[in-house]
């Protein structure tokens, strides 16, 4: 009788750690923060953060994200407020990231304030403005 008892313990035991249950969805890829700055270091983070360039400086644009799921992470870069450039990077985060971009349009900046805008939907959006000297 008590090897039977024990035997059935056994089996309970295994039989509760099998489940059929899916496996959990990623969490998806969601915005953070935005940053500006002179360069970036290997992590993708700002390593000088500055809002005022100069018109010959490259911009630097990095974007915290937390999630795990596939998307296209967009940016669209203004001068003042013409829009001169979009790019677009196909992202595969497994967790927190951050994604950098860099800028300098032919001539260089103009002077005044410009702006570069982060997608990742099309009802997720990040901006970060910055100033040209």
């Amino acid at each position: 009788m008590r090897s039977a008892l024990v035997s059935g313990m056994i089996l309970g035991v295994m039989l509760a750690g099998c489940s059929n249950a899916p496996p959990a969805s990623p969490q998806p890829t969601e915005m953070r923060a935005v940053d500006v700055g002179t360069g970036v270091g290997s992590d993708n983070q700002i390593s000088n953060a500055t809002r005022t360039f100069d018109p010959q400086d490259v911009v630097y644009v990095s974007i915290a994200t937390d999630g795990a799921t596939p998307g296209t992470l967009t940016v669209q870069w203004y001068a003042n407020t013409k829009l001169f450039a979009t790019d677009a990077l196909p992202i595969h985060p497994t967790g927190p990231t951050n994604f950098a971009f860099h800028q300098l349009p032919s001539g260089g900046w103009p002077k005044g304030k410009s702006r570069a805008i982060f997608f990742l939907t099309a009802e997720d959006k990040h901006a970060v403005e910055f100033e040209v000297r």
